[in-house]
């Protein structure tokens, strides 16, 4: 029994002890004497349902069974078995049963189905037997199963449905499984398999685990990325802030580094509030790793933004892949060759080989080459040299053309080097070749769609091609066609996930494709065609805004702000004046809910856009909310007021340099600009234009001790009609702040009904004002030992919490009360927390260093006590300020 070794479809049985790592070290001698009994219950479980032992590694065994329901059976006999083991000391064992085609060679076995079958095992619990689906589809009555859902396994493919085996004397409850669906993230699901570099994967484990940035490098489509992604999956329960990916590739600037990494962790900036703070922030108390991807044309911003993570965040640990290091301190390197084309010992075939074997199975089923389909595979491995992307455009195309034709055109095709240098010239070349090769096969049709989606630099829909590349030649269903078949073709990536489904270039693609656009003299047409897009998506998007789906419109924005950003560059560069403008409009419609990312576009191209009204008025509420230069916001807006056109009123420029004004003490040119404000958009039939010449002058009055009721209810009234829920959030703060001098409850209510209405929206711009006047006003009427409680009640709450602005304003609120009640050591303590974070306008920047510098008179050890501050989290800050608080409370009580 058990010495037959089935082929074709075979069902294998993975088990392994779980936490035998660890019994080893604590008590190795019982481990011994136990293990020997482990092995024999589980071999003749095996052997008495027919399986084949082809493999003993570790503290476990992997067997091959003829039938599904044979192997189950086995699986059921040795867990009962182990389970009813009277020894005190017993084995907590975990079996995984999975079917498939897989390869043999020398008495063993290899493949995806091996592969699989070890994975499935790893997510399971001691005493558990789970089956895959493809199982469960074959088993006749061997077992009563219970479906545990789908999930992703750690070679990051897609979901595999899971079964629990369920049978008299088997354990039924178990916590959920260790799939990556148990952990936080968002690690991108790849839909082939990981094929190859197991000692580079275990290389990079090892790295990781030992330093705190470790960067991938290698050329162009050698691998990087999916190394990465790998590594990252089989580390992601040592993680327990999850495992976090940003790809850069679409980042066009070093400045941009950082915002391009906060959208992938959906890290939004409060006001004021820069990225980086944010991200630093948000990953400073979190063990997690982030994988920055794509990182080689933005090296300086990459390896400033890592530097600061690191030394910010000590639990945090980067990963980059890039195709040269990032040269920063205590950097690992883990540089990627191409895969081995020379046959392994053992297996007979390379990993080169391995992996166009495997991706032609995926294409078209069972392939098992022949003897002389194998030396054809080994030449196309050697003539591509080994590099992974071209050997997946290579497979894509032996599903129609055979691996013996594939072999012959790339002979024609390509002028390979060997014994280059992995970063040399010419092994770029022969990626350029792989993939002119694959262009060269598609239609005319294709062709053009191929090129012409060069012009999109993030993440575009079909509907965004068919605006961009459909004509008279070309139908709209032809563009859709196209896509599709790219896709198929490997040469544009879906994301089936997005709704709705959303495509991307890998950067090779792109760049090659906008060499095409070049040279045929039409990247010109294309980037107008781009552009006009994304200015109409701007123009519905900006009028979506307005309404009761703002959040909604703004979400749908999250993943083509890199396009908007290169549509405005364009625009600039060709002086098209309603894209710019319908892009700033945009810009300034999501300011209002806290995203300044695109008026910070603005600001930072104020140079190169003082013709255009528009582009100077929104770029005013760049300076004030993401710069906070105050004398920029002055000197900008006075340029705008001075030289508008009567078609488009400087209605952005007047508020901010109204706000600047009153942040400045100039209470008279505050009340001033924003009358002007009013009575330039009082007649706008517009919603949003109404609401930005009213809001302003209701609020500033109303601060300034001069409420107009009227003129509050009419900005309420005018939400309400709009059904705007932002607006409406707006109009409450106006109101509450008329209430606060002669009603204090009635203030409290009502800020604490746009508080809510704001969250409910995520409109954090509207959020933080709330807030920042809860705590003011709370300070001003509750007394000394009631304000410590309810800080005190709010710090703790925000220690679970996420919103650092939250955190900043209540911290700014106990400084201050701190500084009152003479206690000089947290003052300077909690100060030194806040310095250099963003998240609070210039008056509490002023403020907050006056008090501080009065509080170092008292103290000598300030530089210390500064330190300390600098150095802690947002936690640890959030506990400090309890405490101290506690010793207010306590002494005014």
């Amino acid at each position: 029994m058990g010495s037959v070794r089935p082929s074709g479809t075979v069902t294998f049985l993975f088990t392994d002890i779980e936490g035998s790592t660890r019994l080893w070290e604590e008590q190795p001698e019982v481990m011994e004497g136990t293990l020997e009994g482990h092995d024999e219950i589980v071999r003749e479980a095996i052997e008495s349902e027919s399986g084949y032992v082809f493999a003993t590694g570790g503290d476990g065994f992997a067997a091959a069974f003829a039938t599904a329901d044979d192997a189950v059976s086995a699986a059921r006999r040795a867990q009962l078995c182990l389970l009813s083991d009277s020894e005190p000391f017993q084995l907590s064992v975990r079996m995984a049963v999975h079917t498939g085609e897989a390869s043999e060679r020398d008495g063993d076995y290899f493949g995806g189905p091996v592969n699989r079958a070890a994975r499935l095992m790893s997510v399971a619990h001691g005493g558990q037997i789970v089956v895959s689906g493809a199982t469960a589809l074959l088993l006749r009555d061997a077992a009563a199963l219970r479906p545990l859902g789908d999930h992703r396994l750690r070679d990051l493919g897609e979901r595999m449905p899971v079964f629990q085996v369920v049978a008299d004397g088997l354990p039924v409850a178990f916590p959920p499984l260790l799939s990556l669906d148990a952990y936080e993230g968002n690690l991108p699901e790849q839909l082939t398999s990981f094929v190859g570099r197991d000692q580079d994967l275990v290389d990079l484990i090892e790295k990781v685990r030992a330093g705190r940035v470790v960067t991938v490098i290698g050329v162009g489509g050698i691998g990087k990325t999916r190394l990465a992604l790998q590594a990252a999956a089989e580390l992601v329960s040592e993680f327990a802030d999850g495992v976090w990916f940003a790809d850069l590739a679409s980042t066009r600037s070093a400045g941009g580094v950082a915002e391009g990494v906060a959208v992938a962790l959906a890290v939004r900036p409060s006001q004021g509030q820069s990225p980086e703070d944010r991200l630093l922030e948000h990953l400073e108390s979190r063990t997690a790793l982030l994988i920055l991807d794509n990182c080689e044309h933005l090296i300086a911003g990459v390896a400033g933004l890592a530097e600061q993570l690191v030394q910010a965040c000590p639990r945090l640990r980067v990963l980059s892949t890039s195709r040269e290091a990032l040269m920063v301190s205590g950097e690992q390197i883990k540089p990627l060759a191409p895969l081995s084309v020379a046959s392994e010992v053992g297996s007979g075939r390379s990993e080169a080989a391995e992996l166009l074997v495997e991706r032609v199975r995926s294409e078209r089923g069972e392939f098992d080459p022949s003897p002389s389909e194998q030396e054809a595979i080994d030449s196309i491995c050697e003539q591509l040299d080994g590099m992974p992307l071209a050997i997946e455009l290579a497979a894509s195309r032996c599903r129609s053309l055979g691996v013996s034709d594939v072999a012959t055109r790339l002979g024609e095709r390509f002028r390979l080097l060997s014994g280059g240098r992995r970063t040399s010239v010419e092994r770029h070349q022969t990626l350029r070749a792989a993939v002119d090769w694959s262009y060269r096969l598609l239609d005319d049709a294709e062709r053009r769609v191929f090129d012409a989606l060069a012009v999109f630099v993030g993440d575009f829909r079909t509907d965004d091609a068919v605006v961009v590349i459909a004509d008279d030649a070309t139908s709209d269903f032809d563009v859709v066609d196209a896509v599709s078949s790219l896709v198929d073709k490997s040469m544009c990536v879906a994301d089936l996930t997005a709704e709705p489904t959303t495509y991307r270039y890998l950067e090779t693609m792109r760049a090659y494709a906008r060499d095409h656009l070049e040279q045929s003299g039409t990247l010109q047409q294309y980037r107008d065609r781009h552009a006009a897009c994304f200015g109409e998506l701007a123009r519905r998007a900006e009028s979506d805004m307005t309404g009761p789906h703002e959040r909604d419109a703004e979400r749908s924005l999250d993943r083509r702000w890199p396009d908007f950003r290169a549509a405005l560059e364009w625009a600039i560069e060709t002086a098209t004046e309603d894209v710019i403008s319908r892009i700033g409009e945009l810009a300034n419609a999501v300011s209002w809910r806290g995203n300044h990312t695109a008026i910070g576009w603005f600001y930072a191209l104020r140079h190169e856009t003082t013709r255009w009204s528009i582009a100077q008025d929104t770029a005013v509420g760049g300076a004030f909310m993401t710069a906070i230069d105050l004398d920029e916001v002055m000197r900008l807006a006075d340029d705008a007021i001075e030289t508008w056109e009567a078609s488009r009123p400087p209605l952005y420029s007047l508020m901010h340099s109204g706000w600047a004004a009153w942040v400045r003490g100039d209470v008279d040119t505050a009340i001033e600009r924003h009358r002007t404000l009013y009575a330039l958009a009082k007649n706008d039939s517009r919603p949003r234009v109404r609401f930005v010449g009213e809001w302003p002058l209701a609020t500033v009055l109303a601060m300034a001790g001069e409420p107009d009721s009227a003129l509050i209810a009419s900005v309420i009234d005018n939400a309400a009609a709009a059904d705007w829920p932002t607006a409406r959030a707006f109009g409450l703060h106006a109101r509450a702040f008329a209430e606060r001098r002669t009603d204090f409850e009635a203030s409290m209510r009502t800020l604490q009904e746009a508080l809510a209405l704001a969250r409910d929206i995520d409109s954090t711009q509207v959020e933080a004002l709330a807030w920042r006047e809860l705590l003011g006003l709370q300070a001003e009427h509750l007394s000394t030992s009631e304000l410590a409680l309810e800080l005190t009640s709010l710090c703790r709450h925000l220690q679970s919490a996420s919103n650092s602005a939250d955190s900043y304003l209540t911290v700014t609120q106990v400084i201050k009360l701190l500084a009152r009640e003479q206690r000089h050591q947290p003052t300077v303590v909690l100060h030194a927390w806040l310095d250099g974070r963003s998240g609070g306008g210039r008056a509490d920047h002023l403020l907050l260093d006056e008090l501080a510098a009065q509080a170092t008179h008292s103290l000598t050890e300030v530089a210390r006590l500064q330190a300390d501050g600098r150095t802690m989290s947002t936690s640890d800050a959030l506990d400090y300020a309890c405490n101290a608080l506690s010793d207010v409370e306590t002494q005014s009580a």
